[in-house]
């Protein structure tokens, strides 16, 4: 029975000793190659000043034409993130302000987004921040918006384990080659091509009296000393309004809307997002209208 124990004590041994040295070698590899996520671009800025911030989902990603603005000698930085709630856009923020970047101007993306509850970033985000939340900053995020903190923070390993779909094997091998990302997040635009056939979609017919996410991005933007500029990006004349774009503007300041600013269809890749030649004509009327 005692040669029993030794066996099953030895194995949980061995198998806590390589799940730590596996957390290390995971972790150093991915703090010190380049950031292969849009989360740990922001987390490598330091220090910087850009004219333009743009913060918001696809439908900043793909809508942004950031060499436009470059063209016109206007310093710009593209954080929209394919997926990405509120909860993503105050992280992207919160980042930046804690690494000293600063902005002229703050313009951040709304649609029926505005409507979620949910404080928390998006898991897509949350796992890319995951290897390195025992930093600091990091692990006061998280200590504040993850249910399974003490989890992630104290079982070696387990973190990567859960989130292997992001931060597993394949992407570790990748950041140990120092694999270049699929886009530059230095230029951060990502065009869409074509034209789908275009279907009927709609916006909410209500809208919530009070979002913290959005008190809490104010807030931030506020203490950079900028005001931050609230639009919504152009849909296709298949989307129902149900009247949320007017909602929205009777309870968010500084908003513009943009939701029909482009009319043909021809320019759109699907109903919520433009396709390269949409993309560039909505840039030249953001130029236009604040440059």
């Amino acid at each position: 029975m005692k040669k029993f124990l030794k066996y099953i004590i030895s194995i949980v041994f061995s198998l806590l000793l390589i799940a730590v040295l596996l957390d290390i070698v995971y972790t150093t590899v991915i703090e010190k190659t380049i950031p292969r996520n849009k989360v740990r671009y922001a987390l490598s800025l330091k220090d910087k000043h850009y004219d333009v911030l743009f913060l918001g989902s696809s439908r900043v990603q793909n809508s942004i034409v950031t060499s436009m603005f470059k063209e016109n000698n206007i310093t710009i930085l593209n954080m929209g993130l394919e997926g990405a709630t509120l909860g993503d856009n105050w992280l992207m923020l919160d980042l930046l302000k804690k690494n000293k970047v600063t902005f002229d101007r703050i313009f951040v993306q709304l649609d029926y987004m505005y409507n979620s509850k949910d404080n928390s970033f998006s898991d897509r985000s949350k796992s890319n921040l995951l290897p390195l939340i025992r930093k600091k900053n990091i692990r006061e995020i998280f200590k504040k918006t993850d249910t399974d903190f003490n989890k992630n923070y104290y079982i070696p390993f387990y973190r990567y384990l859960t989130n292997s779909y992001s931060i597993g094997f394949r992407e570790f091998v990748s950041s140990l080659l120092n694999k270049k990302p699929r886009i530059s997040f230095e230029d951060g635009f990502t065009p869409k091509y074509g034209n789908s056939k275009l279907a009927k979609e709609q916006l909410p017919k209500s809208i919530i009296s009070h979002s913290k996410i959005y008190n809490k991005i104010n807030n931030t933007c506020i203490s950079m000393g900028v005001e931050p500029i609230y639009f919504i990006a152009p849909y296709c004349s298949k989307m129902i309004d149900n009247g949320f774009v007017k909602k929205l503007d009777s309870v968010v300041n500084n908003f513009y809307d943009y939701s029909r600013s482009i009319k043909n269809d021809n320019n759109f890749s699907n109903c919520s997002h433009l396709n390269i030649d949409g993309a560039k004509e909505f840039t030249e009327v953001i130029i236009n209208d604040f440059f």
